[in-house]
C-alpha cells in the first residue's frame, strides 16, 4: 500500500514514505524479500502492464540489512549489465538523456553492494574468484563506479573484524556469530595478497586528491593480512621505490623534466604506499627500509616530494618503535646531509630531530649543539607548521638538558679546547649555548635566538635560576637600542614576555633601563612598534605603580607619553564601568573572545592592548571624527516587519526599509512611563480607546504610504491588465516628486499640530514655455521661449528678482 501512494503523482509524503520502507522493511526484511512483493519494473522489455517503476528503491539499499550477498550477484549483477548495454546503445543512437538514465541506475545499484556487505553470512560461497574479478575489473575500467566498490570491500573487513571482537555495532542486522566473523576473517586473509596487489595498481593510477579513499581500503586489507602477505606486498613496492629512485637520480643529470616528473611521481606513490604498510610491517623490514630511506639518494635529492616522503617514513618508524637506532649516530649522519635540504622537507626534519632527541642517553648530549644553529633558524620560517616543529625541538632538547645528564664539552663539534671540563646538564646550560647565537653575524640569526629564548623562558620559567633571568633580561634590553628592526621587532617580543612571565623582583632593577629604551620607539609606526610599546607599558603598569614607572622617565616628552597612557587607561576604566551599566545584551555582544591556539602565541602576539582605537577618536580631526560618526550611523538602516502578516519578499522593498534610530525600538519597562498613575494607589492608568485609536490610525498610515510607494515610487511597479508587470521609469520628475513628497512628510512629522503655511506659488519668467514631459522649452502659439519677454511681467519685478537685462 505505501509503494502504491508512494508513485502516485500528487502524493505530498514521499520523503515520509522512503523512510518507512526504508527503515522498516528494507532494514529489517532485507532486498531479497522486498523486491519479491515490490518488483523494480525498471527495464522495458520486462516491465508488466499498467506497473509502474519503482526507482526510488534503488538508493534505500545502501543501509546496513540482513540479504545474503548471493542475492546481490544474482539478481542486481546481471541486471546491471542489461542497463550498461541499454546505456552504450542510447549513446551510439546520440539519445544523451536517455543513456544517463541508464548511467543513473547502474550507479545506484553498485552504490547498494554496500548494504550487503555488513557481515556477509555467505561470505565464503559468494566471494569467489569469479566475483573478485568483476570488482577488479570495475575498479580499474569504470572510474565512476570506484568509490562505491572501495566502500564494499572496506566494509566486508571492518565489519567482520569488529563482529569478532564482539562489536555488533557496524553490523546491527547480521545474522552471523562472532565465530562466523573469525571464520570470514581466515578467509579474507587468504585473498589480502591478490586484493592488495589490485589496490596498489589502482593507488597509482588515481589522482592524488581521490588516493585517500584508496589509502584507507589498503590499510583495511593490510590490517588483517599475515606477515608473509605483508612482506610479499612490500617487496613488490620496495622493489618499485629503487627502480624508480635510481631513474631519477639518472634523470637529475638531464634536462628532460619531462622524464624527470614521471619517474618522481613512480617513486612518490611507492613512498606513500609504504607509508601505509608501515605499521604492519616486520621489525627486518623496518629496519631495512630505514637503512635505505637515511641516505644521500633520498634525503638530498632534488624532488620536494620524495625528500619530504624520506624524512616521514623515517619518523614514522621510530613513532612505531620497530627500529633500533643509535641517535647520535643518526643525527650526525643527518647533520652531513642538511646542505641539500629542501624548504618543503623542513616540518618533517625537525620532526624527526624532535624524536632523536628524545632518545639521546644522558651521555651523548654534545650533540645537542650541532641542532641548535638549524632549530633556531627554524623559528623564522615561513611556514606555520615548520616554525611549530622547530620551537617544538627547541623544546624537545630544553626537557632533554632539564632532565639532567653531562655535556662533553671536549666533543662539542668546533671547541678549540680539548681538555675543556665537562658541564652539568641543566636548563641554564642550555640557554647559555643558545645564547651564542645572540652573537651572530646576521641579523636574522640574531633575531631568531632572541626568539628561541624567548620560548624557552616561557616554557621553563620556574626551571631557569634567578641569576640567568637576570643576565638575559639585562642582555636583551641593550637589543632595544639596535637601530634593525628585525631585531627589535624579536626584543620586543621577549620583554612583553618577560613582564608578563618573570617576578617583580627580577624586573624591579632593570625597570629604569627598560622604560628608557621602550620610550625611544614609542612614536615609531612602522611594525606596530608603538601600539606594542603601548601594551608593553599597560602590562607594566599592572604589576608596577604608575609613579614607579614614572619617576624612570628621562625627560619631559617622555613624560608625556605615560602620561597618555595613563589617562587612556582611566579613560577605558570609566568606559568599562559604563558598560557594566548597560544591558546584558550589550555585555555578551561585546564580550571578550575566548583565544585559542598555542599559548605562548597568544602571550607573545595575542592579547590586544585594553586601550581599543575608539580612544583615539578624542586626539583626532573633527573632520576624521564626523566621517567616523558617518560610517556608524550609515548601518542604522534595516526592513520594517508587520507582525501580523508574514513578509513578501517579492513586494516593493522601498515599501519595507526604515531608518529609524535604534531608540524607538521597544524595550522592557519603557512603555510604562507613558500612562498616567493614580495617586492613590500607585496604579497605572490605561486608557484603552485612546490606544486603540492611536494604533489604528498607525496601522492605517504605514498601510496607506506602503501602497502609495509601490505605486508611485521609483522601485515600484504596476500591473497591466493582461497580468504583465510594468516597472515605474527611473526619471529626473519622478525622483524630485519623492524628494519633494519626504521633505513635506517630515516637516508634518516634526510640527504635527502646526498649521500648514501655504505660499503661493512663485511665478518665474518663462514658465509657461516650459515642457510637461520634457527637461526643455519649446514654442507656444508659435512664440520662440528666448525671443520676446512681457514687458508686463517684467514691470512687476521684485527685489532680488531678475530683470530684462538678466541682473538683480
Amino acid at each position: 500500500r505505501i509503494a502504491e501512494l508512494r508513485i502516485q503523482k500528487g502524493f505530498e509524503y514521499k520523503e515520509a514514505a522512503d523512510v518507512t520502507l526504508g527503515l522498516v522493511a528494507m532494514h529489517v526484511m532485507g532486498p531479497h524479500v522486498l523486491l519479491e512483493a515490490l518488483p523494480l519494473n525498471l527495464e522495458p522489455s520486462a516491465r508488466e502492464a499498467g506497473e509502474e517503476p519503482k526507482a526510488f528503491l534503488l538508493p534505500l539499499l545502501v543501509q546496513s540489512h540482513p540479504s545474503p550477498l548471493s542475492h546481490f550477484i544474482n539478481y542486481f549483477v546481471p541486471w546491471s549489465e542489461q542497463m550498461f548495454d541499454l546505456q552504450q546503445t542510447a549513446e551510439s543512437h546520440g539519445r544523451q538523456s536517455e543513456a544517463k538514465v541508464w548511467s543513473v541506475l547502474v550507479g545506484q545499484v553498485w552504490a547498494g553492494l554496500v548494504g550487503y556487505c555488513h557481515g556477509i553470512p555467505d561470505l565464503k560461497q559468494a566471494f569467489n574468484p569469479t566475483f573478485s574479478q568483476l570488482l577488479s575489473q570495475v575498479l580499474y575500467s569504470q572510474a565512476e563506479l570506484r568509490p562505491a566498490i572501495l566502500r564494499a570491500l572496506k566494509t566486508v573487513v571492518d565489519s567482520n573484524l569488529a563482529i569478532s571482537q564482539g562489536n555488533f555495532e557496524k553490523a546491527p542486522t547480521t545474522t552471523i556469530t562472532q565465530e562466523d566473523a573469525v571464520s570470514n576473517l581466515a578467509f579474507l586473509r587468504t585473498q589480502s595478497e591478490s586484493w592488495l596487489a589490485v589496490l596498489f595498481n589502482v593507488f597509482g593510477s588515481v589522482d592524488r586528491d581521490a588516493r585517500g579513499m584508496v589509502g584507507d581500503v589498503i590499510t583495511s586489507w593490510a590490517s588483517i593480512a599475515g606477515e608473509q602477505e605483508v612482506a610479499k606486498a612490500y617487496g613488490k613496492v620496495i622493489q618499485l621505490f629503487k627502480t624508480n629512485l635510481a631513474k631519477t637520480q639518472q634523470e637529475t643529470k638531464r634536462p628532460n623534466t619531462t622524464a624527470l616528473s614521471e619517474n618522481a611521481s613512480l617513486t612518490t606513490t611507492a613512498q606513500d604506499i609504504l607509508i601505509l604498510l608501515l605499521p604492519y610491517m616486520s621489525p627486518a623490514d623496518a629496519q631495512s627500509l630505514f637503512e635505505l630511506c637515511l641516505t644521500a639518494e633520498v634525503l638530498s635529492g632534488k624532488d620536494n616530494a620524495i625528500q619530504k616522503r624520506g624524512y616521514k617514513i623515517l619518523a614514522r618508524l621510530l613513532e612505531g618503535g620497530k627500529v633500533v637506532v643509535g641517535a647520535e649516530e643518526v643525527l650526525k649522519r643527518l647533520d652531513d646531509l642538511v646542505d641539500g635540504l629542501l624548504p618543503a622537507a623542513k616540518k618533517d626534519r625537525f620532526t624527526l630531530l624532535s624524536l632523536l632527541v628524545d632518545r639521546l642517553p644522558s651521555t651523548s648530549l654534545h650533540v645537542i649543539p650541532l641542532l641548535i644553529p638549524e632549530a633556531v633558524l627554524g623559528t623564522k620560517e615561513p611556514s606555520e607548521k615548520s616554525r611549530s616543529a622547530a620551537f617544538d625541538l627547541v623544546v624537545a632538547m630544553g626537557k632533554k638538558m632539564d632532565a639532567g645528564g653531562v655535556v662533553k664539552r671536549s666533543l662539542v663539534d668546533g671547541m678549540d679546547d680539548d681538555n675543556a671540563p665537562e658541564a652539568v646538564a641543566n636548563i641554564d646550560e642550555f640557554i647559555t649555548m643558545m645564547a651564542g647565537g645572540l652573537a651572530g653575524a646576521s641579523p636574522h640569526m640574531i633575531s631568531a635566538s632572541i626568539t628561541a629564548i624567548s620560548r624557552l623562558l616561557f616554557e621553563f620559567k620556574d626551571s631557569i635560576s634567578t641569576k640567568m633571568n637576570d643576565e638575559l633580561v639585562m642582555t636583551l634590553t641593550v637589543f632595544l637600542t639596535s637601530a634593525n628592526r628585525e631585531i627589535v621587532k624579536s626584543t620586543i617580543g621577549f620583554i612583553k614576555l618577560a613582564i608578563h612571565t618573570l617576578p617583580v623582583e627580577i624586573l624591579r632593577p632593570h625597570l629604569k633601563d627598560l622604560v628608557v629604551t621602550l620610550l625611544a620607539w614609542s612614536h615609531d609606526h612602522k611594525n606596530h612598534f608603538k601600539v606594542k610599546v603601548r601594551h608593553i607599558f599597560e602590562r607594566m603598569l599592572r604589576r608596577f605603580s604608575f609613579e614607579e614607572v614614572y619617576a624612570c622617565a628621562a625627560d619631559q616628552e617622555a613624560s608625556k607619553v605615560l602620561s597618555n597612557i595613563k589617562k587612556r587607561k582611566d579613560r577605558a576604566k570609566r568606559k568599562k564601568a559604563a558598560k557594566a551599566d548597560a544591558e546584558d545584551e550589550d555585555e555578551a555582544s561585546n564580550a571578550p573572545r575566548p583565544g585559542g591556539g598555542d599559548a605562548f602565541e597568544d602571550v607573545l602576539y595575542g592579547s590586544e592592548s585594553e586601550l581599543g582605537d575608539d580612544d583615539d577618536e578624542e586626539d583626532a580631526t573633527p573632520a576624521q571624527a564626523q566621517s567616523s560618526k558617518d560610517k556608524k550611523g550609515s548601518s542604522q538602516v534595516r526592513l520594517r516587519v508587520d507582525d501580523d502578516e508574514p513578509m513578501d519578499l517579492l513586494h516593493d522593498i522601498s515599501a519595507k526599509v526604515t531608518t529609524t534610530a535604534n531608540a524607538r525600538r521597544r524595550k522592557p519597562g519603557q512603555e510604562a512611563a507613558r500612562f498616567k498613575t493614580d495617586t492613590d494607589s500607585g496604579k497605572m492608568v490605561i486608557d484603552e480607546d485612546s490606544d486603540e485609536e492611536d494604533e489604528t490610525a498607525a496601522q492605517r498610515d504605514v498601510a496607506g504610504t506602503a501602497y502609495k510607494e509601490s505605486m508611485t515610487s521609483v522601485d515600484g511597479f504596476t500591473r497591466g491588465p493582461n497580468g504583465k508587470i510594468k516597472f515605474n521609469k527611473d526619471t529626473k520628475k519622478r525622483r524630485r516628486e519623492e524628494a519633494e513628497e519626504d521633505v513635506e512628510m517630515e516637516d508634518a512629522e516634526s510640527t504635527p499640530k502646526a498649521k500648514k503655511n501655504k505660499k503661493k506659488p512663485e511665478f518665474r519668467i518663462g514658465q509657461e514655455f516650459k515642457a510637461k514631459k520634457a527637461g526643455g522649452d519649446i514654442k507656444k502659439n508659435g512664440v520662440d521661449p528666448y525671443a520676446y519677454l512681457p514687458l508686463g511681467q517684467a514691470a512687476k519685478r521684485k527685489k532680488g528678482h531678475i530683470g530684462i537685462t538678466g541682473r538683480r
